[in-house]
């Protein structure tokens, strides 16, 4: 046989047996992602002890505004929120129904919006406090929390989402919280909770934290001077977030909803004073004042000196909490005596 035909006849096996084995490579790929995904479904809406905590403080925080007939107040945020704003305080000096809806930040603006849609009747007033880091996402967040929140609390909200951010979801769960779900789906892990500040029942009926006064501050607080990156280095070069509060402010005003702005309260650091911080917080400024949404109180007033802290830049101390409430009374009288005139 001719030289150039055997080599022919060779490149040509060659070729078969590669065209077989990405075949077979490509088939494989296909059954593990299916069975990936299939996981993922088998243990949708399987509780899991890492997100009690959130879940039970959020389901707290909406049954407390159901249960409130007239116009209310809602104090929107992450834990700087949750640890830093007293809706109790708040209520007793202003006799105005409020409701401190701060939750976890690590949740995203864009939950934590979702439970301001559940809160919120006509004629109800929110305002919007986000910490700094939750600004550069959008619908989805790579975050721990987040990603359990949804898969064990709230497979509903998962469902909902655009099949793209459903994909995304899925694919930023790691393999020890997929093995998790699938065993809690067999034989439930125990639901016990260490006793500390982080227990639902450490609130209180107003939403505002308990059990964080200062005597009870812990020994360790690495996290408390570490300040937020966002403000203090990186700065708002994309914010998705724009995008969906802009949303729900329409939202808002279809639904006679008015919406404010304020400050989150934040441990007081120099970083907060260079450029990248200024142009940060312009930024976050020309936002809102496009929407037509007012900033309540002012930058300063929300810096607080380290001794006002529990455990991190953004966790308040019950004294410090009060305070920060404190200053930010006269700004919620403007407004809400403003609406009863």
């Amino acid at each position: 046989m001719p030289q150039a035909v055997l080599s022919c006849t060779s490149t040509s096996k060659r070729a078969e047996v590669s065209k077989g084995f990405f075949f077979g490579l490509g088939g494989t790929l296909i059954a593990l992602l299916a069975l990936y995904f299939g996981l993922i479904y088998f243990q949708l809406g399987v509780p899991t002890r890492a997100s009690i905590w959130a879940y039970e403080i959020n389901q707290k925080k909406l049954q407390r505004a159901a249960s409130i007939q007239q116009p209310k107040l809602l104090l929107v945020g992450g834990s700087a929120t949750l640890f830093g704003v007293q809706a109790e305080l708040i209520e007793s000096r202003l006799n105005y129904p409020t409701v401190n809806l701060g939750t976890h930040a690590g949740l995203g603006s864009a939950y934590m919006l979702h439970l301001v849609r559940q809160a919120a009747k006509p004629d109800d007033t929110v305002v919007l406090g986000f910490e700094y880091n939750t600004f550069g996402s959008g619908v989805v967040r790579r975050d721990a929390v987040y990603v359990d929140y949804l898969f064990a609390r709230d497979p509903k909200y998962f469902l909902a989402l655009p099949w793209t951010s459903k994909f995304q979801v899925a694919m930023l769960m790691t393999m020890p919280r997929l093995r998790k779900g699938v065993l809690n789906r067999f034989r439930p892990e125990s639901t016990q909770l260490a006793p500390g500040v982080y227990d639902p029942d450490e609130l209180n009926a107003h939403g505002d934290q308990l059990g964080n006064e200062a005597r009870n501050r812990p020994v360790k607080r690495v996290h408390r001077y570490v300040p937020d990156g966002t403000l203090s280095l990186r700065g708002l070069k994309e914010a998705p977030a724009f995008e969906l509060i802009t949303e729900f402010v329409r939202w808002a005003r279809a639904n006679n909803v008015r919406v404010f702005a304020t400050y989150p309260n934040i441990l007081k650091h120099p970083a907060y004073r260079t450029s990248a911080a200024k142009e940060t917080l312009g930024q976050i400024e020309e936002f809102y004042e496009r929407l037509q949404v007012p900033i309540i109180g002012s930058f300063e007033e929300s810096m607080m000196p380290p001794s006002m802290f529990f455990d991190t830049c953004y966790h308040m101390t019950r004294e410090g909490a009060a305070i920060r409430t404190e200053r930010l009374i006269p700004h919620l009288a403007a407004i809400l005596n403003r609406e009863r005139k």
